[in-house]
């Protein structure tokens, strides 16, 4: 007797992907594994959107969408409160402040911050800074922990966190700011020093300014990002090093939660 196909085994349940940052490599990973997840345990449908993509643009589109639970970020109240109304599982992947009702599957920042204060201290340096926008969560989590562990050892950590609301003159991405910007903080760091940039756009734009400046890197300038984005980190002159976190783990993770919320079961 030859075996059922998954179809004829699970039920299938209709969920949407409400992924705002599924552009970047960070977003891209945890997608990946979402689909690991539910490719390999469970059956779904997934919701496409009216240009029939499988992506939620607007939260509102779900409205009048009758399914049985969502993967996504929800960023501010507004988002929160449309989502909570809708009375289905939600599983919130968003690195924020939100109070939110739901569960969440979410990246320890803090920890981030930490491992790359870390490996800048074993290059024996005993100048550092922090460069990113100061008006995203997750940065500040960031630099919160690098921060920390810089003075635990004794150093100081120099803050560039800028505005990018304010001192934006082109379209950018939201972490990004005027090149000029980053050319003028960094002629006024101390040299050598060690830098953690907030992501990996970030510490491209960084080395961009560097090498514009006449600063060689790394040995004036030691940089460590944050997502080991293929693009930037191999783009960058010289190849920029990077933390490799855990988005796959985190999609895959999320995945597993919403599926035990969809079946009636209480997570942990």
């Amino acid at each position: 007797m030859g075996r059922k196909r998954k179809s004829q085994l699970m039920k299938y349940r209709k969920v949407a992907l409400m992924l705002l940052v599924r552009d970047y490599a960070y977003g891209q990973r945890k997608l990946q594994g979402i689909i690991d997840y539910y490719s390999r345990h469970c059956a779904w449908d997934i919701y496409r959107n009216e240009m029939g993509q499988p992506f939620v643009e607007r939260p509102e589109e779900l409205r009048d969408w009758n399914g049985d639970g969502i993967i996504g970020e929800a960023y501010d109240e507004e988002t929160a409160s449309m989502l909570e109304d809708l009375g289905i599982p939600f599983v919130n992947t968003a690195s924020t402040s939100l109070k939110d009702p739901f569960p969440a599957v979410v990246l320890d920042n803090r920890l981030v911050g930490k491992m790359a204060a870390e490996h800048l201290l074993e290059r024996k340096l005993d100048q550092f800074a922090f460069i990113g926008p100061q008006n995203l969560w997750y940065v500040r989590q960031r630099f919160e922990g690098f921060s920390k562990t810089i003075s635990r050892a004794g150093e100081n950590c120099i803050p560039l966190l800028y505005d990018t609301a304010q001192k934006q003159t082109v379209h950018l991405p939201e972490d990004l700011t005027d090149p000029n910007y980053l050319c003028a903080a960094i002629k006024k760091l101390p040299l050598p020093i060690g830098i953690m940039a907030s992501n990996d756009r970030v510490g491209f734009a960084v080395l961009e300014a560097c090498r514009k400046l006449g600063i060689h890197s790394p040995e004036k300038v030691s940089l460590v990002g944050v997502d080991n984005d293929n693009t930037f980190c191999r783009l960058a002159v010289p190849s920029m090093t990077s933390i490799d976190i855990s988005a796959k783990e985190i999609g895959f993770a999320a995945a597993q939660l919403l599926d035990e919320l969809m079946e009636g079961r209480t997570p942990e």
